[in-house]
Protein backbone atom coordinates (compact mmCIF):
# COMPACT_ATOMS: atom_id res chain seq x y z
CA UNK A 1 0.00 0.00 0.00
CA UNK A 2 1.44 3.28 -1.16
CA UNK A 3 0.67 6.51 0.76
CA UNK A 4 -0.49 9.47 -1.49
CA UNK A 5 -1.72 13.19 -1.26
CA UNK A 6 -4.57 14.21 -3.36
CA UNK A 7 -3.90 18.30 -4.06
CA UNK A 8 -6.56 17.98 -7.35
CA UNK A 9 -9.44 16.87 -8.37
CA UNK A 10 -9.12 16.86 -12.39
CA UNK A 11 -12.16 15.91 -14.99
CA UNK A 12 -9.87 14.04 -16.84
CA UNK A 13 -6.95 11.44 -15.21
CA UNK A 14 -3.15 11.84 -16.89
CA UNK A 15 -3.08 8.18 -16.87
CA UNK A 16 -5.13 5.45 -18.28
CA UNK A 17 -5.74 3.06 -15.58
CA UNK A 18 -6.31 4.34 -12.13
CA UNK A 19 -5.84 2.78 -8.51
CA UNK A 20 -8.60 2.12 -5.84
CA UNK A 21 -7.88 4.12 -3.07
CA UNK A 22 -8.14 2.20 0.18
CA UNK A 23 -8.48 4.20 2.98
CA UNK A 24 -8.70 8.06 3.59
CA UNK A 25 -6.34 8.80 6.53
CA UNK A 26 -8.47 11.52 8.53
CA UNK A 27 -11.13 13.31 8.56
CA UNK A 28 -9.51 16.49 7.80
CA UNK A 29 -7.37 18.09 5.31
CA UNK A 30 -3.60 17.04 6.26
CA UNK A 31 -2.45 19.71 3.87
CA UNK A 32 -2.98 23.22 4.31
CA UNK A 33 -3.61 25.24 0.88
CA UNK A 34 -0.67 27.63 1.75
CA UNK A 35 1.31 24.43 2.44
CA UNK A 36 0.27 23.08 -1.35
CA UNK A 37 1.32 26.25 -2.55
CA UNK A 38 4.88 26.50 -1.31
CA UNK A 39 5.11 22.62 -2.13
CA UNK A 40 3.93 23.40 -6.09
CA UNK A 41 6.78 26.35 -5.96
CA UNK A 42 9.13 23.67 -4.57
CA UNK A 43 8.63 21.63 -7.31
CA UNK A 44 9.21 24.21 -10.06
CA UNK A 45 11.98 25.97 -8.79
CA UNK A 46 14.10 23.24 -7.57
CA UNK A 47 12.24 20.90 -10.29
CA UNK A 48 11.41 17.86 -8.25
CA UNK A 49 8.97 15.85 -7.55
CA UNK A 50 5.63 17.20 -6.33
CA UNK A 51 5.20 14.44 -3.55
CA UNK A 52 8.93 14.69 -3.01
CA UNK A 53 8.26 18.28 -1.97
CA UNK A 54 5.09 18.13 0.05
CA UNK A 55 7.02 14.78 2.32
CA UNK A 56 9.54 17.50 2.53
CA UNK A 57 7.94 20.47 3.92
CA UNK A 58 5.51 17.48 6.26
CA UNK A 59 7.90 15.69 8.16
CA UNK A 60 7.11 12.76 10.54
CA UNK A 61 6.97 14.31 13.55
CA UNK A 62 4.50 16.92 12.18
CA UNK A 63 2.43 14.80 10.19
CA UNK A 64 1.35 12.90 13.29
CA UNK A 65 1.92 13.01 16.92
CA UNK A 66 4.10 9.06 16.67
CA UNK A 67 7.70 9.09 16.73
CA UNK A 68 7.53 12.70 18.94
CA UNK A 69 10.28 11.14 21.02
CA UNK A 70 10.97 10.05 24.61
CA UNK A 71 11.22 11.80 28.00
CA UNK A 72 15.45 12.39 28.88
CA UNK A 73 16.98 14.37 31.30
CA UNK A 74 18.25 17.37 31.02
CA UNK A 75 21.73 18.60 33.08
CA UNK A 76 21.75 22.30 33.61
CA UNK A 77 24.44 24.50 35.66
CA UNK A 78 23.13 26.54 38.75
CA UNK A 79 23.98 29.86 38.20
CA UNK A 80 26.06 31.82 40.57
CA UNK A 81 27.53 28.86 42.09
CA UNK A 82 31.39 28.86 41.09
CA UNK A 83 33.05 29.80 44.20
CA UNK A 84 31.06 26.78 46.06
CA UNK A 85 32.00 24.82 43.40
CA UNK A 86 35.78 25.52 43.67
CA UNK A 87 36.08 25.29 47.27
CA UNK A 88 33.50 22.13 47.64
CA UNK A 89 35.14 20.06 44.73
CA UNK A 90 38.76 20.42 45.49
CA UNK A 91 38.91 16.32 46.64
CA UNK A 92 36.31 15.23 44.09
CA UNK A 93 38.19 15.31 40.56
CA UNK A 94 35.46 13.61 38.64
CA UNK A 95 32.86 16.00 39.81
CA UNK A 96 35.28 19.06 39.30
CA UNK A 97 35.90 17.86 36.09
CA UNK A 98 31.93 17.46 35.23
CA UNK A 99 31.50 20.69 37.00
CA UNK A 100 33.87 22.54 34.54
CA UNK A 101 32.48 20.61 31.49
CA UNK A 102 29.07 22.01 32.13
CA UNK A 103 29.58 25.17 32.87
CA UNK A 104 31.99 25.80 30.04
CA UNK A 105 28.75 24.29 27.57
CA UNK A 106 25.87 25.69 29.38
CA UNK A 107 23.99 22.26 29.87
CA UNK A 108 23.15 19.01 27.90
CA UNK A 109 21.58 15.93 27.28
CA UNK A 110 22.53 13.66 30.08
CA UNK A 111 23.75 10.80 27.43
CA UNK A 112 25.42 13.40 25.70
CA UNK A 113 27.65 14.45 28.70
CA UNK A 114 28.62 11.11 29.63
CA UNK A 115 29.03 10.33 26.01
CA UNK A 116 31.68 13.54 25.77
CA UNK A 117 33.40 13.15 29.23
CA UNK A 118 33.29 9.58 29.78
CA UNK A 119 31.92 10.25 33.48
CA UNK A 120 29.25 8.26 34.77
CA UNK A 121 25.43 9.38 35.68
CA UNK A 122 26.74 9.24 38.88
CA UNK A 123 28.99 11.94 38.84
CA UNK A 124 26.42 14.23 37.35
CA UNK A 125 23.73 12.92 39.72
CA UNK A 126 26.05 13.83 42.39
CA UNK A 127 26.43 17.60 41.32
CA UNK A 128 22.39 17.73 41.53
CA UNK A 129 22.72 16.46 44.85
CA UNK A 130 25.27 18.88 45.77
CA UNK A 131 22.99 21.72 44.18
CA UNK A 132 25.47 22.58 41.63
CA UNK A 133 23.39 21.33 39.05
CA UNK A 134 19.85 21.00 37.96
CA UNK A 135 18.15 18.10 36.05
CA UNK A 136 14.77 18.69 34.52
CA UNK A 137 12.63 16.00 31.96
CA UNK A 138 12.51 17.54 28.24
CA UNK A 139 11.33 15.45 25.62
CA UNK A 140 13.83 13.75 23.16
CA UNK A 141 12.95 13.59 20.17
CA UNK A 142 15.80 11.06 18.44
CA UNK A 143 17.87 12.17 15.46
CA UNK A 144 20.70 9.91 13.84
CA UNK A 145 22.61 10.33 17.44
CA UNK A 146 22.03 11.66 20.41
CA UNK A 147 22.74 15.51 20.90
CA UNK A 148 26.18 16.04 22.59
CA UNK A 149 26.31 19.44 22.98
CA UNK A 150 24.73 22.12 25.26
CA UNK A 151 22.47 24.62 23.08
CA UNK A 152 19.47 25.39 25.22
CA UNK A 153 16.90 27.52 24.76
CA UNK A 154 17.79 29.58 27.62
CA UNK A 155 21.64 30.25 26.72
CA UNK A 156 22.65 33.61 25.89
CA UNK A 157 22.39 35.08 22.43
CA UNK A 158 25.64 36.60 21.41
CA UNK A 159 25.59 40.31 20.36
CA UNK A 160 25.63 40.68 16.85
CA UNK A 161 28.42 42.09 14.69
CA UNK A 162 27.78 45.11 12.27
CA UNK A 163 27.64 43.02 9.53
CA UNK A 164 24.37 40.61 10.80
CA UNK A 165 22.67 43.51 11.91
CA UNK A 166 23.14 44.76 8.43
CA UNK A 167 21.65 41.26 7.38
CA UNK A 168 18.84 40.97 9.94
CA UNK A 169 17.81 44.63 8.70
CA UNK A 170 17.92 43.87 5.12
CA UNK A 171 15.57 40.35 5.88
CA UNK A 172 13.63 42.61 8.20
CA UNK A 173 12.75 45.00 5.26
CA UNK A 174 11.85 42.31 2.34
CA UNK A 175 9.57 40.53 5.07
CA UNK A 176 7.53 43.46 5.30
CA UNK A 177 6.59 43.84 1.55
CA UNK A 178 3.80 42.49 -0.20
CA UNK A 179 4.18 39.16 -1.37
CA UNK A 180 6.94 38.54 1.01
CA UNK A 181 9.72 39.85 -0.51
CA UNK A 182 12.12 37.97 -2.79
CA UNK A 183 14.72 35.63 -1.90
CA UNK A 184 18.04 36.57 -0.28
CA UNK A 185 21.36 35.30 -0.38
CA UNK A 186 23.49 35.45 2.98
CA UNK A 187 26.89 35.57 2.07
CA UNK A 188 29.58 34.92 4.09
CA UNK A 189 32.89 32.34 5.45
CA UNK A 190 32.60 29.44 7.47
CA UNK A 191 32.12 30.45 11.05
CA UNK A 192 31.00 34.13 10.09
CA UNK A 193 27.97 34.12 11.84
CA UNK A 194 25.18 33.41 9.20
CA UNK A 195 23.23 30.47 11.32
CA UNK A 196 22.58 32.74 14.17
CA UNK A 197 20.80 34.99 11.36
CA UNK A 198 19.11 32.10 10.54
CA UNK A 199 18.00 31.10 14.36
CA UNK A 200 16.68 34.94 14.92
CA UNK A 201 15.02 34.69 11.48
CA UNK A 202 13.30 31.67 12.13
CA UNK A 203 12.58 32.61 15.89
CA UNK A 204 10.47 35.94 14.50
CA UNK A 205 8.88 33.83 12.20
CA UNK A 206 7.50 31.21 14.74
CA UNK A 207 6.80 33.73 17.38
CA UNK A 208 4.25 35.13 14.51
CA UNK A 209 2.40 31.01 14.00
CA UNK A 210 4.11 30.56 10.90
CA UNK A 211 6.40 27.93 9.83
CA UNK A 212 9.72 27.31 8.51
CA UNK A 213 11.40 25.38 6.04
CA UNK A 214 15.45 24.38 6.38
CA UNK A 215 17.17 23.06 3.73
CA UNK A 216 20.66 21.59 4.71
CA UNK A 217 23.05 21.29 1.84
CA UNK A 218 24.82 18.17 3.01
CA UNK A 219 22.93 14.93 4.94
CA UNK A 220 26.06 14.62 7.04
CA UNK A 221 25.22 17.81 8.97
CA UNK A 222 21.50 16.86 9.37
CA UNK A 223 21.93 15.38 12.99
CA UNK A 224 24.08 18.07 14.35
CA UNK A 225 21.96 21.15 12.94
CA UNK A 226 18.64 19.44 14.09
CA UNK A 227 20.38 19.15 17.52
CA UNK A 228 21.09 22.75 17.77
CA UNK A 229 17.77 23.95 16.06
CA UNK A 230 16.04 21.67 18.68
CA UNK A 231 17.61 23.02 21.70
CA UNK A 232 17.34 26.78 20.78
CA UNK A 233 13.87 26.41 19.69
CA UNK A 234 12.51 25.01 22.54
CA UNK A 235 9.05 23.36 22.63
CA UNK A 236 8.93 23.95 18.43
CA UNK A 237 7.86 20.56 16.41
CA UNK A 238 11.26 20.16 14.46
Amino acid sequence: MIMAYAVEFPDQPEVEQVKEVEEVAGKKPLIPSSLCRLARWMSDYYACDLGAALRTILPGPVRSHEGEGKMAWWISPVIGQEEVADRTLRGAKAQKKAWLHLASCGGGWLTGLVKETGLGTSVWRALVDRGLAERSERRWVRTEEAPESGWDGAERRPDLAPEQTVAMGGWEEERKKEGGGRPILLEGVTGSGKTEIYLRAMEKTLEEGKNVVILVPEISLTPQTVARFRGRLVGQKI
